[in-house]
């Protein structure tokens, strides 16, 4: 072999060797895409996400529901142009639960225009003129759905919503198996059958509502209904 040639060689296999060494620490990694508000086109507070089966990537923003479908941005808002701090999709329905402030409902596509067109569900609140503030979470038991405020928990069956009041603040809400659990700022965990008809306050050990207030809202909440169910 040509004693350049095997310089050459030598030299690219040294330098090949060098970038490699160099790479270890960025190795495994995934790559990260940031989105400035400046590209979005909204708000700068994200509460929620969620992912639809063609995609689409929802979240739940300051000034509405945002929707990026990997090629652009699309911003919708509430009638009040309130937060949405909450999504839910569901999926055989096509439609897209959020709530706001002092409103809930959800998206569906116009059959006209195909353009999402909001539905409040507040209409349906079996009690006219109640107050609830914030949506934080929306979860599905059964056939219903359950919205989370600070101090209500509502229940939409289809064609009315009823309104289950707390005395205490609800630090989150998750469903476990086919219960739905609230955890209380007052050390209780409230928990409602899938069919709503059979509610039940356990008072559970100060240490597990530890746990729950302090490890994770969700996953601590688990652990908590865990405990006493």
């Amino acid at each position: 072999m040509n004693l350049n040639l095997s310089r050459y060689i030598c030299r690219a296999v040294g330098i090949l060797l060098l970038l490699a060494a160099a790479m270890p620490a960025r190795a495994g990694l995934p790559m990260v895409r940031n989105f400035p508000r400046s590209l979005y086109g909204a708000g700068a507070q994200n509460w929620a996400v969620a992912q639809d089966s063609l995609g689409r990537m929802y979240f739940g923003n300051r000034f509405g529901l945002l929707m990026f479908d990997s090629q652009s941005w699309r911003l919708w808002r509430l009638p009040n142009y309130s937060t949405v701090r909450a999504i839910y999709l569901d999926g055989p329905k096509e439609r897209i639960y959020v709530g706001g402030s002092e409103d809930f409902g959800y998206f569906e596509a116009d059959a006209l225009t195909h353009l999402p067109v909001y539905r409040s569900l507040t209409p349906t609140i079996s009690v006219p003129g109640t107050n609830f503030s914030e949506i934080w979470q929306i979860h599905r038991v059964g056939s219903d759905l359950w919205f989370q405020s600070d101090f209500k928990m509502m229940r939409y069956d289809g064609r009315q919503t009823d309104v289950v009041a707390l005395s205490d603040k609800i630090t989150t809400s998750a469903v476990v198996g086919n219960r739905l659990g609230q955890l209380l700022k007052t050390s209780a965990v409230e928990l409602a059958d899938a069919d709503g008809g059979r509610q039940q306050q356990v008072v559970v050990d100060q240490p597990v509502v530890h746990r729950a207030e302090h490890a994770g809202d969700v996953d601590g909440l688990g652990a908590a209904l865990d405990a006493v169910l």
